[in-house]
């Protein structure tokens, strides 16, 4: 009996496998996105926290170099941020700083309260216009997208780059902390 068991379970395995294997996959998918992004908000919430409870004042003129490699003068602690990208948006205001941020790219939606700000595109067709118009002391966009090129022309003060590493993304912190007027000590 055993043995015709095994054999009729033995034919039923392989579709019922692949639908459960399948199954899996995309349950599996979502929730290591799921995860990553929680782990991103984690870490976004560790490194505002140590920079908060570490901070002193950051002298300006301000020196740095972005991601593509410019000298990024900053003149003076920015008022008036703009953030073309996501993970700027939250690191801006998972230090404490949101209230700085004068607009935001179309994707940027986290913490709730960056919807009211203004929507500028996104970071492959931002509206250059309302960005000028904005007034911003400092725009944070992307290496990729051609937006810091456009944007000097205009005398405005970009700072370029998304990190792609969890190092990079703790240099980032320490960047934009740096750049909102937070210096670690």
């Amino acid at each position: 009996m055993r043995g015709r068991g095994r054999a009729a379970l033995g034919k039923l395995r392989p579709p019922l496998a692949a639908n459960l294997v399948l199954g899996r996959v995309s349950v599996l998918r979502r929730s290591l996105l799921e995860a990553t992004v929680r782990v991103f908000r984690v870490i976004l919430v560790l490194g505002a926290t140590y920079f908060v409870f570490s901070a002193v004042a950051t002298s300006f003129p301000l020196v740095l170099t972005d991601y593509l490699g410019r000298m990024v003068t900053i003149a003076d602690k920015p008022k008036r941020i703009i953030s073309l990208m996501p993970s700027a948006t939250e690191t801006v205001c998972a230090l404490g700083v949101c209230d700085q941020l004068v607009g935001r790219d179309t994707f940027s939606n986290y913490p709730p309260e960056v919807m009211e700000l203004a929507d500028l595109g996104s970071p492959f067709s931002v509206d250059l216009e309302a960005i000028v118009a904005l007034e911003p002391d400092l725009v944070l966009t992307d290496q990729f997208s051609g937006v810091a090129a456009a944007l000097d022309e205009f005398g405005v003060t970009v700072f370029a780059g998304v990190p792609q590493t969890i190092e990079e993304a703790f240099a980032f912190f320490r960047i934009v902390g740096e750049i909102t007027g937070l210096q670690t000590e």
